[in-house]
């Protein structure tokens, strides 16, 4: 084989490589836009956090009222109502369940 020939496969050769490469750049697995596109899920998944931490941190402070070393009188009425389906006769009840 002549030193041209070896020469033109070795471009090809490289061209190939390089064009291996830059096609999984933009469409692999781990590509420039698949990065755009986890960068979008992880904003999502950071706001849903966000909203679960409130929700829970508002549960922990409710679960902090019904401790016996500081029970909140109002919230055990409640629970004690709808739990036991007590009403007074003063009140007015709406019935919600379909």
């Amino acid at each position: 084989m002549s030193r041209r020939g070896f020469d033109l496969i070795l471009c090809l050769g490289s061209v190939c490589l390089i064009g291996y490469l830059v096609w999984h750049a933009v469409h692999g697995q781990r590509s420039f836009a698949q990065a755009e596109r986890l960068a979008a899920h992880i904003e999502t998944l950071t706001v849903e956090r966000d909203k679960v931490r409130a929700e829970r941190i508002a549960l922990d402070e409710r679960v902090a009222l019904l401790r016996p070393d500081s029970i909140d009188p109002d919230l055990l009425e409640e629970l004690a109502r709808t739990t036991l389906g007590f009403v007074r006769p003063n009140d007015l009840v709406i019935d919600t369940t379909p």
